[in-house]
């Protein structure tokens, strides 16, 4: 069957975006490989949503996917293997078929970099989070420490500063660049652990020490701290994508402001694009922009 898009990405984003298309009785098909709802289900709590005062990232992307499925929108949990251009159609083929459309929308988002510690996935969500801007508040006036460097890293130690009782910085190096020090020379709740590597994870229902193991000393030492952040990077994933589009230096797409990439027909929404601020309510936006688009120009 042809379809005038294929979303490819079923969190909240890819979501967004087939809700207003199936609206606007635009024949659409959203396709995901694992779970639906994407980083967004695996929330155990949400603060910073407009109009709801506090929730799971389960229900958000539950209720979405419900309002979604309501509409009677061709929604199919299959693997897309590859994605390519024939003639003025886009072809994707999955694990078990192939479709093709005039438009395609990337919803994919990234996976972020993980410490890889068998303790880890036991504390996501209760005291282990990839994104301080998401959860820090969750952590008032408690004492948290955040793994890694480069500008996200700095960024997250300057906002937990503002939030948490203490703020241990933990870094791989010896040493930090002198812009950096000086940006940070004020923050009187820092306490910097240079030469340190993660080593385990200790707790109960929720994290309560790490385990910080000194590279220079070749000793160990436990931090009393009710949360971790991790701040190693994300990765997004084009390998299946069979066609050029633009990209940024670390693999993010970059798009205009209908969220439309290099190649025309082929949109991008939430975290795999190059925008700065990464959230749920940016991402349900770039769905809206990218579908109220491709709606307009039928």
């Amino acid at each position: 069957m042809d379809y005038n898009t294929i979303i490819i990405g079923g969190g909240v984003a890819g979501l967004s975006a087939s809700l207003y298309l199936a609206r606007a009785n635009v024949p659409c098909l959203i396709l995901e490989g694992k779970f639906w709802g994407g980083q967004t289900a695996l929330l155990e709590r949400v603060s910073n949503y407009p109009a709801v005062k506090e929730t799971s990232g389960f229900n958000i992307s539950q209720t979405l996917y419900e309002q979604v499925k309501d509409l009677n929108i061709d929604m199919k949990n299959e693997l897309v293997i590859n994605a390519k251009q024939v003639g003025d159609l886009y072809q994707v083929q999955t694990n078990k078929a192939k479709y093709t459309a005039s438009n395609l929308i990337i919803a994919t988002g990234a996976k972020t970099t993980q410490l890889g510690l068998k303790e880890e996935k036991i504390y996501i969500g209760k005291g282990v989070s990839y994104c301080a801007t998401c959860d820090g508040n969750f952590f008032k006036n408690q004492p948290v420490a955040l793994v890694g460097r480069g500008t996200t890293a700095l960024e997250d130690i300057k906002y937990l500063h503002n939030v948490a009782s203490e703020v241990y910085w933990i870094i791989p190096n010896s040493t930090l660049p002198s812009n950096v020090l000086q940006q940070i020379k004020d923050l009187k709740n820092l306490k910097i652990k240079y030469s340190c590597e993660v080593t385990n994870l200790i707790g109960d229902v929720t994290l309560k020490e790490v385990v910080l193991y000194d590279k220079q000393n070749k000793t160990t030492k436990n931090l009393k701290v009710s949360g971790l952040f991790v701040t190693l990077g994300r990765q997004p994933d084009l390998s299946w994508l069979e066609i050029d589009i633009k990209t940024n230096n670390n693999g993010y797409v970059l798009v205009d402001k209908n969220c439309q990439t290099s190649h025309k027909g082929i949109f991008a929404c939430g975290d795999i694009t190059t925008r700065k601020l990464k959230q749920i309510v940016t991402a349900c936006s770039d769905g809206a922009i990218a579908s109220t688009y491709i709606i307009a120009k039928r």
